[in-house]
């Protein structure tokens, strides 16, 4: 059971600028740099653009507006806010467990999201050293070995360690590398990308340097969170997101004078409407409720820092502005590079750390390096909200305040962290039932709560009145539950029967 809970929280916002900071650094993470842009280019590119905008304002926008204002009202973490409502307006206590789902989902993806900022940690001292940089003529030589044993050509090769990680070693022996063809195995020689998959393998594979990273960056979260939200979180926003604007729009003139934009135009904002499907639709609503971060109660925590005289509905815009400009000139940063070298413009993260690193091995050194320190810093302020959430909580109680909380849940997630990192394939698991089933179910429950169980009466005292709170509540109550029921539905349709 929960301890009492103080009267409210005693640090708030120190500035509007420092919210807006704070707000779009948890919105902007890793997400915004791989999965919008591929799910645009293989959704109808603009297409998709138009349909995902029109999802942020029917969708996203009226969830994340209802998070800020309970949290606000409440002035305490989303479990004991949850808590204030349905003891003070005599409402179901059964809703409680709509914030300790929020909070056990935030935490989850908190879990392994350390770790994958690990492996982008681990990728900055390799882009500096330009371990990228012989993809190719290596992958040349593996070809003209095929047959011959590792031994014999090991000492030529600096880019892996040949070992079974990689496709083409097997029992010792350069091969060809097989693949599934029309559903028959064949066999096609080694290509860069093979050669590039086995860094990555190697990479993950070395567990003790991706402890250490993952500890590293671990230890920085629980710093800035002990110092508190206007002292830690605040402060480290402040720094972190103008440097991350400032390095992703140098990335984009860069991509775009050296790459090839007309390629990455065409990708993006060529509209094909023959791929637009419902299943696009559910993509488009999908991709932005992954990226504002809403129906985890992150902004719940958020809001509840929020003073009396910030404006929720004008905040709340310009968080969903910003992020959206991320998520869109994300893609001219990455795919004019992709398109350049005529790479695979494959999603997920095999686009950060397969595809991409063969370009950065082509081009100046610093161009890599600076890309994975843009990630970090995206994975950095993402990671921070993900994990106050907890400590929020926490520090709720009266026994427990801000640092041993911090302290506490780090050593927490660090545990969980060392699982994935010795069994990879529990980061697959955790993904699954944290991103498409707790957040789209976690979104659909903010929505009803905040539709039809809080009073009328809240809602226009933190958002105001007007036709604009009415057409919230409109798309609360009969829009939102429905749309996000449904991604819930396909997402797990999906993984079991897809």
């Amino acid at each position: 059971m929960a301890g009492p809970v103080v009267a409210g929280k005693s640090d708030h916002w120190g500035s509007r600028f420092g919210f807006i900071m704070a707000a779009v650094g948890s919105s902007v993470g890793l997400g915004n740099l791989w999965r919008f842009p591929f799910t645009a280019g293989e959704n109808g590119g603009s297409a998709f653009i138009v349909i995902y905008l029109i999802s942020v304002l029917i969708f996203g926008l009226p969830v994340l507006m209802a998070e800020y204002a309970l949290g606000r009202h409440g002035q305490r973490s989303s479990i004991a806010t949850l808590r204030k409502i349905t003891t003070e307006e005599n409402k179901p206590k059964a809703w409680i467990g709509m914030g300790w789902l929020g909070a056990i989902a935030s935490l989850l993806l908190f879990s392994f999201y350390i770790v994958i900022s690990g492996w982008v940690f681990d990728y900055i001292p390799q882009s500096f050293s330009g371990a990228f940089s012989n993809f190719a003529s290596e992958t040349e030589l593996l070809n003209a070995s095929i047959g011959q044993t590792v031994a014999s050509i090991n000492s030529q090769i600096t880019t892996v360690h040949l070992s079974s990680a990689c496709a083409f070693v097997s029992d010792g022996v350069i091969t060809q590398v097989p693949e599934m063809v029309n559903g028959e195995e064949v066999l096609r020689d080694i290509t860069v990308g093979d050669v590039s998959g086995c860094r990555f393998a190697e990479t993950t594979g070395n567990k003790l340097e991706i402890f250490f990273y993952t500890a590293a960056f671990l230890a920085l979260n629980v710093i800035i969170l002990a110092r508190g939200v206007k002292g830690g979180i605040e402060r480290a926003a402040e720094i972190l997101m103008p440097a991350f604007f400032i390095m992703l729009l140098g990335l984009v003139v860069y991509a775009c004078i050296f790459g090839d934009f007309a390629g990455a135009a065409s990708f993006l904002l060529t509209p094909d409407f023959t791929k637009v499907t419902f299943n696009t639709v559910l993509a488009a609503v999908g991709q932005a409720f992954f990226s504002l971060s809403v129906g985890s109660c992150v902004m719940f925590t958020y809001g509840a820092y929020l003073t009396r005289e910030t404006s929720i509905p004008k905040n709340a815009c310009l968080v969903a502005g910003a992020d959206t400009f991320v998520a869109l000139i994300a893609g001219f940063a990455i795919f004019p590079i992709v398109f350049a070298f005529g790479l695979n413009e494959a999603g997920g993260p095999g686009l950060l750390f397969v595809t991409l690193p063969i370009a950065f091995g082509q081009m100046p050194t610093f161009i890599g390096a600076v890309f994975f320190t843009l990630a970090l810093f995206a994975a950095f302020t993402s990671a921070i909200s993900l994990l106050e959430v907890g400590v929020s909580w926490l520090e709720d109680q009266k026994s427990i305040g801000r640092v041993k909380g911090a302290i506490g849940l780090g050593l927490v997630m660090l545990a969980f962290a060392t699982a994935y990192i010795f069994r990879g394939d529990l980061i697959d698991h955790a993904d699954f039932l944290s991103g498409t089933v707790m957040l789209p179910l976690g979104g659909a429950l903010i929505g009803i709560f905040a539709g039809w169980v809080v009073p009328r009466h809240i809602l226009e005292k933190e958002l105001g009145t007007g036709k604009h709170l009415q057409l919230v509540l409109l798309l609360l109550r009969f829009i939102i539950p429905v749309f996000i029921t449904l991604i819930l539905i396909s997402g797990i349709y999906t993984k079991f029967f897809g």
